[in-house]
């Protein structure tokens, strides 16, 4: 249920993202963001996109997967800046880190919801 609009609030933003990326590269003095990060950026924007008009299991299935990974690139971003396509912006990285546990939570809450229906049914 929420996967669906995680998945389609998390594409958008990354598309949004993307687009500034290439066409000037900056928001303000808070991210810079590099062409290989808009590259990434763009990919992430359709698969949640794609996901989101998917049947449900396969909706939380990459609200999970993007969950995880948009999680790992926030920590890596802080913990190894020097890695192409992680950054030490530190807005940035907050801002991947809680996308990435927002997409875990909801996948873990929709599949118990999910569950949890299936036992009452």
């Amino acid at each position: 249920m929420y996967a669906r609009v995680y998945d389609r609030l998390v594409g958008w933003l990354c598309l949004a993202s993307a687009a500034v990326g290439w066409l000037s590269g900056r928001i303000g003095d808070y991210m810079h963001i590099w062409p290989l990060e808009s590259c990434i950026l763009l990919g992430i924007g359709v698969l949640a996109l794609l996901g989101a008009r998917a049947r449900l299991r396969y909706t939380v299935a990459v609200a999970l997967v993007l969950g995880l990974a948009l999680f790992l690139w926030g920590v890596t971003g802080s913990v190894h800046p020097h890695l192409p396509g992680a950054t030490a912006e530190p807005l940035e990285c907050a801002l991947r880190i809680v996308a990435g546990a927002w997409g875990v939570y909801t996948a873990v809450e929709d599949t118990l919801s999910w569950r949890r229906h299936r036992q009452t049914a």
